[in-house]
């Protein structure tokens, strides 16, 4: 069952990266708002994508398709969140249901890379798969050093086994990908003494939290609207 809870769940995931890409790129990307898709699924997720990022240049009879399944099961499941008039050309990422009980590194990697996407095309550059690798790889990357994935309970050991999941897309990707994967896994080997993890998880929770806050009250949240 969706609810305005399932949404919350994703929140913080979305909440840091708004705030990450807004401070590094000067990109801002809370016009794309992620649809959570109920269990019955609609066409964009049959091929068992996990999500996808519609895309400008998407055929507007396969969006209109979508929206009309997505409204049809709210009518059916009216106690059911479902804001199908999200659904939108170059503004939505629609996310499986079953992500929501996937493990927490597993969730931020499929919800950044889709927003990888939706960061090509606002750059307005190449909308590759590739170049939306390195936006995720770049997300993992500053999450983790900035203590963001740890404060979830993140250990390293889940993010190389994320990364290991993910290396047979990532053998597709470029050589500054293969950089930046070497540099994130030789991160993870560091060590960090337990009262210093503790004591900037402290700080970082005071910070992270006046953001989601701030990201409340500016109704950036698909639910909101």
């Amino acid at each position: 069952m969706i609810t305005k809870n399932s949404y919350r769940q994703i929140q913080r995931h979305i909440v840091w990266m708004l705030n990450h890409t807004r401070k590094e790129f000067s990109i801002d990307l809370a016009h794309v708002k992620v649809f959570i898709s109920p269990k019955s699924g609609i066409g964009a997720l049959l091929q068992g994508n996990p999500a996808i990022c519609i895309r400008y240049n998407q055929m507007q009879h396969a969006i209109n398709v979508w929206r009309k399944n997505a409204q049809d099961y709210a009518n059916e499941h009216q106690s059911e969140c479902i804001p199908h008039h999200l659904i939108e050309k170059g503004k939505c990422i629609i996310l499986a249901q079953h992500v929501l009980q996937s493990t927490c590194i597993d969730q931020c990697g499929i919800i950044w890379h889709e927003y990888g996407h939706a960061y090509n095309e606002t750059r307005q550059i190449k909308n590759t798969e590739a170049n939306a690798y390195l936006f995720e790889v770049d997300m993992i990357t500053a999450a983790w050093r900035q203590g963001v994935l740890q404060m979830y309970d993140v250990m390293a050991k889940d993010v190389h086994n994320y990364l290991g999941s993910r290396q047979n897309y990532f053998d597709n990707g470029t050589n500054e990908l293969a950089d930046k994967l070497a540099y994130l896994r030789a991160l993870l080997d560091i060590e960090v003494e337990p009262f210093q993890r503790e004591r900037f998880n402290r700080y970082f929770w005071c910070a992270y939290s006046r953001q989601v806050s701030l990201h409340n009250q500016e109704n950036t949240i698909a639910w909101h609207k």
